[in-house]
Order: C-alpha cells, then sequence, then structure tokens
C-alpha cells in the first residue's frame, strides 16, 4: 500500500486472510488493510461490508482503540456521502 498499488494490496490482504486462523487478531488486521485499499480505490460498498464484518469479529473489542478506529473508518464513509442512516 506504500506504493499505493491498492489492486496489489487487496490481492495479498485476501490471500492473508484466508491463511491466518478465524478469529485471530491477523485476520482483523489483514480486513484493516483490505478495508482501506478498498476504500482509497472507492469501492465502498466492500468497505462498508468490511466494517460490518469487523464489528462481529471476536477480537474487535480487545481494547478500546480497535472500535475506535473502525467507528473512525465507518465515519469517512459517511462523510465521503456515500453511506449514511439514511440511504
Amino acid at each position: 500500500m506504500n506504493k499505493n498499488d491498492f489492486p496489489s494490496a487487496i490481492n495479498y490482504a485476501n490471500v492473508a486472510r484466508k491463511r491466518f486462523i478465524t478469529g485471530l487478531f491477523n485476520e482483523l488486521q489483514a480486513t484493516e488493510v483490505l478495508f482501506v485499499a478498498l476504500f482509497h480505490l472507492k469501492d465502498y460498498e466492500k468497505a462498508l461490508g468490511l466494517i460490518d464484518m469487523a464489528a462481529t469479529h471476536p477480537k474487535y473489542n480487545a481494547n478500546k482503540q480497535i472500535p475506535a478506529k473502525w467507528n473512525y473508518y465507518k465515519a469517512n464513509l459517511d462523510l465521503n456521502g456515500q453511506f449514511n442512516d439514511e440511504t
């Protein structure tokens, strides 16, 4: 992602998510990388789905920063005008 090669980031994040053990923190981190790449590519619908997926992840409430970060991501989608509670 440092090279702004978001399509490759999506590919690597998907591979990582498949290889990591379901429910562990690494899976949630790979989901975050996938979200950021999708957001930069303006694939907001898929990005929103990842926010919902993250909220149900077993490690979501491991500390206060994780939900805060995902709430920030959701706010970015809302501010982008693509998604809000009224749509």
